[in-house]
């Protein structure tokens, strides 16, 4: 198992006992001074100007143009991005 997913495990791990001893089913908390694997950081891509404009520049219409221009000029993740593609279905 992979250094990340290790600590993804011991998080969830932590939350289900953090909940369990404020709820009183345990009477301690056994993940309490365990420490996970260290991660590296992920380095951060930044897109260029140049491929910025390209991207813009093959989007299929105004809508996704506007989007994509939000979406990267905002900050917002690309995860709460993706969900806008709903919209269709909504709007």
């Amino acid at each position: 198992m992979s250094a990340q997913v290790v600590q993804w495990c011991r998080t969830v791990l932590g939350s289900i006992f953090t909940t369990a001893l404020r709820d009183q089913v345990v009477l301690q908390h056994p993940c309490v001074g365990l420490r996970g694997p260290v991660v590296a950081p992920v380095p951060l891509r930044v897109l260029e100007p140049v491929e910025f404009e390209s991207l813009l520049d093959v989007l299929p219409g105004l809508r996704w143009r506007l989007l994509v221009e939000v979406a990267i000029e905002s900050g917002v993740r690309w995860s709460c991005a993706c969900v806008t593609s709903m919209w269709r279905r909504v709007c």
